[in-house]
């Protein structure tokens, strides 16, 4: 039976923060050896369940990797590449992976993945943006540490890796400044999801500080809702430089451009964000923000170890920031 003691009956019973009680019966630093002891004392007396503090050796354990199939495509696909660097990073800590891809109707009825329902994986890993009602069923079905990469909701009890998407897109709306643009405008679809979200504010935040004016006519969305199907509508005025929330977006722009007999960055300047186009020779000379796939893959890792050891119970969401790759797509105003 499941003991109904609390970290704040301990710390009324001992007179000090539930902050103090948690880190005493984790082990963790910032408290006396007296006032440890007293802690411990009082909640083994008080019958609080300790096993969520028992050391557990994390070595050989297996992940359930899942990631939505409207997102991946083998081989060449930013979350297949995510997935590479999280299988690189697990094996590294001697964990095994097993990747399941989530097909549109296991996700919209809530139904619990094969690798999961098993009984045998040790934690979940789930790469790109599930619905929240699929990630809540898991969680509700399953004791198991799970981490989401690349998306973040704060209404699910869940961690986090996540681009920092907001300074991402604030450095590279800086860089196109820094090169003397002033009229520069936003390509991506705002309410898609929050990642996309945090790139726009971060292009406002670089805007305002620099005094210059957002103009609306500017702020271009790069696909439809809820259909999603890929469209950029240039308008009849156009600014000198775009910085778009994707490569993907950003080689879009390129064609709509050059149907209009426009070049980058001979016509306009363009920067993108990810680092990650497949299979377009444009990837090749756009300047870009990195997402650095393989230190999220290796903090996701670093949380899951931590919990699967018991040395933290805390759910976290860990940004991972990165720099700008410079190529050719910006030219500079004097």
């Amino acid at each position: 039976m499941e003991s109904k003691v609390k970290l704040k009956d301990i710390a009324k019973e001992t007179g000090v923060s539930i902050v103090t009680v948690s880190n005493a019966l984790a082990g963790r630093g910032g408290v006396s050896d007296e006032i440890q002891e007293k802690i411990i004392g009082i909640a083994k007396q008080m019958g609080y369940d300790f096993t969520r503090y028992e050391k557990k050796d994390a070595n050989g354990a297996s992940l359930a990797v899942l990631v939505p199939a409207k997102d991946i495509s083998v081989g060449n696909s930013f979350y297949w590449e995510m997935y590479e660097k999280v299988a690189y990073a697990a094996a590294k800590r001697h964990f095994f992976t097993s990747l399941e891809m989530i097909d549109s109707e296991t996700e919209g009825q809530n139904v619990i993945p094969q690798t999961v329902a098993s009984g045998k994986m040790d934690g979940i890993v789930i790469i790109g943006r599930a619905e929240s009602s699929f990630i809540k069923k898991i969680l509700a079905t399953v004791k198991l540490p799970l981490v989401i990469m690349d998306s973040y909701n704060t209404d699910l009890n869940c961690d986090c890796v996540i681009s920092n998407s907001y300074v991402g897109m604030y450095k590279t709306t800086k860089y196109l400044i820094s090169h003397g643009h002033k009229k520069i405008g936003f390509v991506g679809t705002i309410a898609l999801n929050r990642n996309i979200k945090d790139r726009y504010f971060g292009y406002r935040k670089a805007m305002t500080e620099a005094g210059l004016t957002i103009s609306e006519e500017w702020i271009l969305d790069d696909r439809t809702l809820p259909e999603q199907n890929i469209r950029v509508e240039l308008p009849d005025s156009l600014p000198t430089a775009f910085a778009c929330a994707s490569d993907f977006s950003a080689a879009y722009l390129n064609k709509e451009l050059n149907k209009r007999g426009l070049s980058i960055p001979e016509d306009i300047s363009v920067t993108g964000y990810d680092n990650y186009l497949f299979g377009d020779d444009f990837g090749n000379t756009i300047t870009t923000y990195n997402v650095d796939m393989a230190k999220m893959a290796e903090e996701a890792m670093d949380i899951m170890h931590e919990k699967m050891s018991g040395t933290t119970i805390t759910n976290q969401l860990r940004y991972v920031d990165s720099y700008i790759v410079e190529r050719s797509s910006v030219r500079t105003i004097k």
